[in-house]
């Protein structure tokens, strides 16, 4: 065949002339089968790059029926079926062109990434590993192997894949983001963060690293930035629904729980079948204490996807807060047996049967605590746990604290039931040594700051009930337990002004940082109309929040010694000689019911798991009044019943007097 006599049209196709070089091609189609097959395949080029690659397939074809066959023609073939998205054909055409040249790197590249889009993966990482054997230095093989190798979860490969690519340009974008995305899957969370970082920095116009920016800060637990990033995503892409709902998580984080609303809203307009969305809703009408709304928006989400273990935990969550605790365990069992694997559904599981008044059975599923993915840290290690499946012998056990205060002042008293004095050790919270020192049948008492370290087998406090297998009728203490030491109680009786009325201990917030502090928690501006009842009024609280400090300054009823009370030694001495203390649930109400003190305990209408569901009494403190609300953030009948206890207290007081 005389290549010269293609030369001329060669030329014109180079320089983009494209009518003139179909001409000159044309005028080849006379002479020798081997000529018109090439001619034809030339001319099938210049249609595909003049984007009619319908009409490239045919001249390709005509070339074919001419018995002309070579690598090039196969793979551009490949090329104009492709972009047709006549995936399949365009498969057998790039492996013709393999056929002819095995080392053919790109028509092995394509012939992988049509293996891809085919759903046979598995098949399309060999095509993509043989073409980067062939070309190590090409990035985009590199990238798509890296796609593969993901898809199939071989995520420390798909990570090598990447980097390969960025090697060969650290400029990569798509190879940055998609570093980022599998360090993300893979947990390296400041790593991936980095890579997104790398890739703005780059082009600070591209949605999809802002979006996954913002999963990333947002597992990081920086909801502020992850809330900024996904915004960056919305501005980009104002109907990227899943940017809008990673937007509703970090808002619900915030406690910005009116505003997560919104944005889950805002999910859901622009992709109404959104599973995640309408489970970010149904979370924030749950803390908005929107309960039913919210077990709808659930319902929504598992007739979506049925097989989501965390939709079944949420639902079993809204369950439980209205009530229904036989479907909230149902729900929860659903959860678990999804996703035996983890421990959430289980510990859920524990608080119900707990609020039900199975503790037995509970406190043994709320063992799972340890293996949740955000729950708390076995203190020591899990070799030397003693849960009571062996008689301790002569071993000395350590029990020691976890969590917060109130759980110390709750499972103290039953420490002296897993061991006679002399083998027990209770380790508590600094500021708790004190008043636990006072516990009945006290045992050596040290703290996190002096640890002990002479021990043979620990057990975590809130493992006692399991341990000792205890029932819900074998809690209730028959007297204080915790005592108020005599020479404080005298110190701060001299302080308080002598008065001839009811002295009323007040607690009504508890730690910020808990997760239902918004609920369990009052104001002051609630509380304050109270103090206008006959009765003395002592602050028990060592840390006030700034929002009540103006109002409580203009308030000179409530007596304040927040800068002077140094741990809950103190606090127990000033509860000693209090008539009546009343707390939210927090720790200064345990401590109240620990020592025996008349306790009115305020609390949510959803409450924790451990006050149970609507009994005015509780079986851990005997000393101890429940009041409850009637609707979710509705205090008021709460004070009325408060303001009427206080003046009944005022009229004992005066008969008593006369």
């Amino acid at each position: 065949m005389d290549l010269d006599a293609f030369r001329p049209a060669a030329t014109l196709h180079a320089q983009g002339r494209l009518v003139e070089a179909e001409a000159a091609y044309r005028a080849l189609l006379e002479g020798p089968p081997e000529q018109v097959g090439m001619a034809h395949q030339l001319i099938g080029m210049v249609k595909a790059d003049g984007g009619d690659p319908a009409a490239a397939i045919a001249e390709y074809q005509a070339a074919l029926d001419l018995g002309w066959r070579t690598p090039e023609l196969m793979f551009s073939r490949g090329e104009a079926l492709r972009s047709l998205h006549r995936t399949a054909e365009a498969l057998e055409s790039y492996e013709g062109a393999v056929t002819l040249r095995p080392a053919y790197a790109e028509a092995q590249h394509l012939a992988g990434v049509c293996l891809a889009a085919l759903g046979r993966t598995q098949e399309a990482v060999g095509r993509y590993r043989e073409a980067v054997s062939l070309a190590p230095d090409a990035r985009q093989p590199w990238n798509n192997l890296g796609v593969a190798l993901e898809a199939l979860g071989w995520l420390d490969e798909a990570l090598g894949a990447y980097e390969r690519a960025l090697a060969v340009d650290p400029t990569y974008l798509q190879a940055l983001h998609n570093r980022g995305s599998v360090l993300l899957t893979l947990g390296r969370l400041e790593e991936a963060v980095a890579a997104f970082d790398a890739v703005k920095a780059l082009n600070p116009a591209i949605p999809e690293t802002w979006n996954l920016r913002a999963v990333a800060l947002a597992k990081l637990d920086r909801p502020a930035e992850a809330l900024q990033s996904a915004e960056r995503a919305v501005s980009l892409r104002p109907d990227y629904a899943e940017a809008h709902n990673n937007r509703s998580v970090a808002l619900r984080t915030l406690k910005l729980y009116e505003d997560a609303l919104v944005a889950a809203d805002q999910a859901l307009a622009y992709r109404p079948a959104f599973a995640e969305a309408l489970n970010s809703r149904g979370s924030a009408l749950a803390k908005l204490n929107r309960n039913a709304e919210a077990k709808a928006s659930y319902d929504d989400a598992l007739a979506l996807s049925p097989d989501h273990a965390g939709l079944h935990l949420n639902l079993g969550f809204a369950l439980e807060a209205l009530g229904d605790l036989e479907g909230a365990d149902r729900a929860f069992a659903a959860s678990e047996a999804i996703a035996s694997d983890k421990p959430d559904a289980a510990f859920a599981r524990g608080l119900v049967r707990i609020r039900s008044g199975d503790i037995l059975e509970g406190f043994r599923l709320y063992e799972s605590r340890w293996l949740q993915k955000n729950g708390p840290e076995l203190a020591y290690p899990r070799e030397t746990l003693w849960l009571g499946e062996t008689p301790l012998g002569t071993r000395r056990l350590l029990v020691h604290s976890e969590q917060g205060f109130g759980d110390t002042l709750q499972f103290c008293r039953f420490a002296p039931l897993a061991a006679p004095p002399e083998q027990l050790i209770l380790q508590v919270q600094p500021q708790l040594r004190r008043v636990i020192s006072t516990l009945k049948g006290a045992p050596e008492v040290c703290d996190y700051d002096h640890p002990a370290d002479q021990w043979d087998v620990h057990i975590p406090i809130m493992s006692l009930t399991w341990a000792l297998k205890l029932s819900l009728g074998q809690v209730s203490p028959t007297s204080p337990y915790l005592f108020a030491d005599p020479g404080l109680v005298e110190r701060w009786r001299a302080r308080l002004p002598s008065t001839d009325r009811p002295r009323v201990g007040l607690a009504w917030t508890g730690n910020p940082k808990h997760e239902n502090d918004h609920n369990r928690s009052l104001t002051f501006e609630t509380l304050r109309p109270l103090l206008g009842e006959p009765a003395q009024f002592i602050g028990l609280q060592a840390v006030y929040r700034d929002a009540d400090l103006s109002l409580m300054n203009e308030t000179p009823e409530l007596l304040r010694f927040d800068d002077t009370i140094e741990d809950f030694a103190d606090t127990a001495a000033l509860a000693a000689l209090c008539d009546v203390v009343i707390a939210v649930d927090t720790s200064v109400a345990h401590l109240a019911g620990a020592l025996g003190r008349p306790l009115c305990l305020l609390l949510p209408h959803f409450c924790d798991w451990r006050w149970m569901n609507e009994r005015a009494d509780t079986p851990w403190y005997p000393s101890a009044t429940l009041y409850r609300q009637s609707a979710p953030g509705d205090w008021s009948a709460v004070m009325q019943a408060l303001a009427a206890r206080l003046r009944a207290s005022e009229t004992r007081a005066e008969e008593t007097s006369v």
